[in-house]
């Protein structure tokens, strides 16, 4: 099948949408995280939980605002993703 306009505009819109609801993700993480470091009582709650899910969250979001970027800049990567150009394997 060819990657026509409308496939790469549903894949731009489907691809954003994605990556946006795990760049939340990552910010709901981040905020998680400083609230347990700032708030907890322990050290080592602190330590081993408020800070790991501060940079799990911190590391999500970079790499979902790098994502959004690519989705952008580089159309070559959409058609090799897009959902729609994919042949379909459960018919054999």
């Amino acid at each position: 099948m060819r990657h026509t306009l409308w496939h790469h505009l549903v894949m731009v819109v489907y691809t954003q949408v994605i990556n946006l609801i795990w760049f939340l993700v990552g910010i709901v993480m981040i905020l998680g995280g400083l609230a347990i470091f700032k708030f907890a009582q322990g050290e080592f709650f602190r330590i081993a939980i408020g800070l790991p899910i501060l940079l799990i969250g911190l590391s999500v979001g970079l790499f979902k605002l790098h994502e959004i970027i690519l989705v952008v800049v580089r159309p070559k990567r959409l058609k090799a993703i897009c959902i729609f150009c994919k042949k379909d394997f459960s018919t054999k």
